[in-house]
């Protein structure tokens, strides 16, 4: 399913629910309440070795995410319009490790510094880099294999479905997606509301 260009149809099947989200700073309590309460795409890139890219739609009256689009991150024309789509683009920070080989740190350099410039060049809303250990810590989530297979088991239950997501960098774009509406959005669009009540 895409979510992009079919924001309203997704938001009305979610009648009932607080439909809060973050976004750009306004001057009165009041405009930054109105302009949190709808819904937020969030594109979570997993640059990786094959990489992916998911689009995720949210909503603070939520506790789980709606998958609107799952691709692989050498798409780069679907990046492109992903990332012109979303409110929030989170990006995974790249760090060569001891274990890569050259040719694996060179190719994995490359793919980041592509997937960087589709970015750049293209967002509309805001653009967050995340570490592993930063975003991976706070879902408990280990390195290596066991890290893998548990982060695909994470994300299949978020998604409250264990076949929407069979790899691992699948996987990490989803849970990269919702760690940032967590952990950026949803946060400012509790505090706009906070200001709006207290004014």
């Amino acid at each position: 399913m895409k979510i992009g260009g079919n924001r309203k149809s997704l938001e009305d099947r979610t009648t009932g629910q607080d439909r809060v989200g973050g976004g750009a700073q306004v001057k009165a309590p009041l405009e930054d309440a109105r302009a949190a309460a709808r819904s937020w795409l969030v594109l979570g890139i997993d640059p990786g070795e094959q990489g992916a890219v998911a689009l995720i739609l949210a909503h603070a009256g939520c506790d789980r995410p709606q998958l609107g689009e799952l691709v692989n991150a050498s798409d780069r024309r679907a990046v492109r319009r992903l990332v012109a789509e979303a409110d929030l683009v989170v990006l995974e920070g790249q760090q060569a490790s001891p274990q890569m080989g050259v040719s694996s740190a060179f190719g994995l350099g490359r793919a980041y510094g592509a997937l960087q410039e589709v970015v750049e060049a293209g967002a509309r809303g805001e653009v967050v880099v995340a570490y592993p250990a930063g975003w991976r810590g706070s879902y408990g989530l280990a390195g290596g294999k066991e890290g893998k297979v548990d982060g695909i088991r994470l994300a299949g239950e978020l998604l409250r479905s264990r076949y929407a997501v069979r790899r691992h960098d699948q996987a990490d774009a989803v849970l990269l997606a919702w760690w940032g509406w967590r952990h950026k959005l949803l946060a400012r669009a509790v505090q706009a509301l906070q200001g709006a009540g207290s004014s």
